[in-house]
């Protein structure tokens, strides 16, 4: 903060408080006497206090920063929600609406959402809203969302994702045998034939999306993909309509399919921690859900078994695999006073562990957090994108239909000439190879990191950061 008769820079920051969280931190702070100003400086990923010092002492300044961050973690919550999958290629013009509707509810300070990823992340005021009050909150307003439990697979997402490779297969084939037919002098019947099944296979979750888009109020580039290629097959091309259709079918597939393989990797991370433990008390040891085990707590870690809680060895020397946490290949020696991590195995010797962290503060619960609410955040890239494909679908869509109806008004080329050569330009200007590279791209680099060595979130630049580090870390 600052005073105007004996200004002086803030010496007291504390770490990382974003556009979450400044407005919590600011809000006690401004009222105390002394401080003049609460800013954020993100190239610092700080909040900067200037202040009087001969009306409010460092030490003081720093116990007000440290006691509003602190509320700020008391106050404010942020929980992750599965996200039904529905709409045209995931509909993620869809979830920029929804998060917008999210966000308008009382007590939700920010909402991210993907159909694409299957995820849903509100942070949330517990003051005036509960985890109950919320999932109702957002039933009401048409989102299909349910508890995140990544306990089990999908298995509907599972065979889905092998109908759309099998449909996307399906097309190719049509479409190049109706190709071969009709330059090689084939069958009529089998050219048509052929067309029709590559159209029905690649059209059907095309078509199926953007009926749903539609109830949502929503034209998006799946309904441009399946006017563009029902007007190359009227102009005569088929070919070209069955392209489109195989492209796009083939992009939704192989998008379901790297996202899955990220929900596998939260799955195989879940299964890392066990349910249970053996907690040792004075009358002798007793097995407890790993959620009831209280911090301070002894717990007794028998050989081959993993670990469920974070702690400090106070008795015994093992062998620790912690691979799959840390990507280190080679056992760690663990003995008296060493840290041991939920979901590692423990090797060759029993341990007796005081637990340091309740389970869904452990290492392992965070990680998988952080892998969870990932699914939920896009690039900015991606971002700008799913925001423009709609208006780029209804720009293409209204230009053909004027292409169609204005020429032969204003005479000079016949009905069938300016319905040709309008079906052109929409074909040349569908699929958008912006619009169909970039989501795959980011997902297959989600899918390639998706490996516990390797965890993703937010996919923004540093300055950007949402996340908040209290004060007191």
């Amino acid at each position: 903060m600052k005073d105007e008769s004996n200004p002086k820079p803030a010496a007291a920051a504390t770490p990382a408080a974003t556009e979450l969280c400044i407005a919590a931190v600011e809000q006690p702070s401004v009222t105390q006497r002394g401080i003049s100003t609460v800013a954020l400086d993100p190239t610092r990923s700080a909040v900067v206090y200037t202040y009087d010092p001969q009306l409010i002492t460092d030490a003081q300044v720093e116990k007000l920063a440290r006691d509003a961050t602190g509320e700020f973690h008391d106050r404010w919550q942020t929980c992750t929600l599965h996200l039904n999958r529905e709409g045209g290629r995931l509909c993620e013009s869809c979830s920029l609406r929804l998060e917008r509707s999210v966000q308008a509810l009382p007590g939700v300070r920010r909402a991210t959402a993907s159909y694409l990823g299957g995820a849903l992340t509100v942070t949330f005021d517990q003051t005036q809203l509960s985890d109950s009050g919320l999932l109702s909150a957002l039933r009401r307003i048409g989102a299909r969302v349910r508890p995140l439990t990544a306990t089990t697979s999908d298995g509907l997402q599972t065979s889905t994702v092998t109908i759309e490779f099998w449909l996307a297969g399906i097309t190719l084939l049509g479409m190049l045998t109706g190709w071969a037919a009709g330059n090689w002098a084939g069958p009529p019947a089998l050219m048509f034939a052929a067309y029709i099944a590559a159209y029905v296979a690649g059209g059907y979750f095309g078509l199926r999306a953007s009926l749903q888009a539609l109830r949502r109020g929503v034209i998006e580039i799946d309904l441009l993909m399946v006017l563009a290629a029902c007007g190359a097959a009227a102009v005569g091309q088929p070919f070209e309509g069955g392209l489109l259709l195989f492209l796009f079918s083939l992009s939704n597939a192989m998008q379901s399919y790297s996202f899955g393989r990220t929900k596998t990797a939260v799955e195989a991370l879940i299964r890392l921690r066990p349910n249970k433990a053996l907690v040792v008390t004075p009358a002798g040891t007793q097995e407890m859900l790993v959620e009831q085990v209280a911090v301070g707590a002894h717990i007794r870690i028998l050989p081959g078994a993993h670990v469920p809680l974070d702690g400090v060895v106070i008795e015994g020397e093992s062998s620790v695999n912690e691979a799959s946490l840390t990507g280190e290949a080679l056992p760690k020696n663990k003995r008296r006073d060493d840290a041991v991590l939920a979901g590692s195995i423990n090797i060759d010797g029993t341990l007796l562990v005081r637990v340091g962290r309740a389970a869904a503060d452990s290492t392992l619960a965070r990680l998988i957090r952080h892998v969870e609410q990932a699914q939920s955040e896009k690039a900015p890239t991606q971002r700008l994108i799913d925001a423009f494909e709609q208006r780029y679908a209804v720009v293409v869509i209204a230009a053909t239909a004027a292409l169609i109806v204005l020429p032969p008004l204003l005479g000079g080329i016949s009905f069938q000439a300016a319905f040709s050569r309008a079906i052109t330009v929409m074909v040349a200007a569908s699929p958008c190879a912006l619009v169909i590279s970039t989501p795959a791209t980011i997902s297959l680099r989600n899918c390639k990191c998706s490996a516990p060595r390797c965890t993703l979130q937010g996919w923004r630049p540093r300055g950007g950061s949402r996340h908040h580090s209290g004060g007191g870390n």
